[in-house]
């Protein structure tokens, strides 16, 4: 009974429990930023889409 379980912390950023903090956080930094990467790209790529369609509509009503 003088065995207490220990207990993975959880992740101050994303809420994961974290067995290992290191690993964790080379996860962070790797796959997160990898993805914000191209949904940022995706966005932008969407804005830029948006923005030509909205110039070709303006185009058509002068």
């Amino acid at each position: 009974m003088d065995e207490i379980a220990k207990v993975p912390e959880t992740c101050p950023e994303c809420g994961a429990l974290m067995g290992d903090k290191t690993a964790h956080a080379d996860w962070h930094e790797r796959t997160l930023d990898a993805r914000l990467r191209k949904v940022s790209g995706q966005v932008t790529e969407q804005v830029q889409e948006l923005a030509e369609k909205a110039r070709r509509l303006g185009d058509r009503s002068t």
